[in-house]
């Protein structure tokens, strides 16, 4: 395989992630260098990039632009033109999503709250309810098309039958490693 580069308006940046935004469209978030930690967009499949107007990781879902700044989150229909502050968490790790229900996973209270209406309304998850996994943190979510899975830092990987409410462990034998990243596919949940 060959690579090519496509970072014009990039140059300089430590790129942290890159979403697609369906069509042509890309943003990348970024860190250190000109306009910190700030989203860029690519509407050439990556050739060119034009800075943001937030700070934070955008992510696509139903259409939205959803960001966390400072643990509020804002929400944007014109692909992040403009945005509309639409919650206010404490501390937002990172959003997912899985078929209509939105995702944000909390880190002032280590659990993962979920919105069935384009994130204007949430609700916690039961994590807050088990009790042992307090303090524990959530690293990573993925899902398999069924069920919902989440790392975690130190009880090894909880399952989600029904959209993120309920919770179980799934290995507690995992113990006190970190589940960092995962992956559904073919049938397996990989973790690492």
């Amino acid at each position: 395989a060959s690579w090519t580069a496509v970072n014009q308006g990039l140059l300089g940046l430590l790129v942290t992630r890159i979403s697609s935004a369906g069509g042509t469209d890309l943003f990348a978030s970024t860190q250190s260098g000109v306009g910190n930690s700030y989203f860029y967009k690519s509407s050439d499949f990556g050739s060119t990039w034009v800075m943001g107007n937030m700070i934070g990781v955008p992510f696509l879902f139903n259409n939205y632009l959803f960001i966390s700044q400072a643990g509020v989150v804002y929400r944007s229909a014109d692909q992040g033109h403009t945005w509309e502050m639409i919650y206010d968490f404490g501390t937002i790790c990172d959003f997912y999503s899985m078929g209509t229900t939105l995702f944000a996973t909390i880190t002032c209270c280590e659990t993962i709250f979920y919105s069935n209406d384009n994130g204007v309304s949430w609700a916690p998850s039961t994590l807050l309810d088990l009790g042992g996994f307090w303090g524990n943190g959530i690293l990573s979510i993925t899902n398999d098309g069924i069920n919902m899975y989440a790392g975690t830092l130190s009880s090894g990987v909880l399952k989600s039958v029904d959209q993120g409410v309920t919770w179980t462990a799934l290995n507690p034998a995992m113990g006190n490693v970190p589940i960092r990243t995962m992956c559904a596919k073919g049938g397996y949940i990989f973790a690492g």
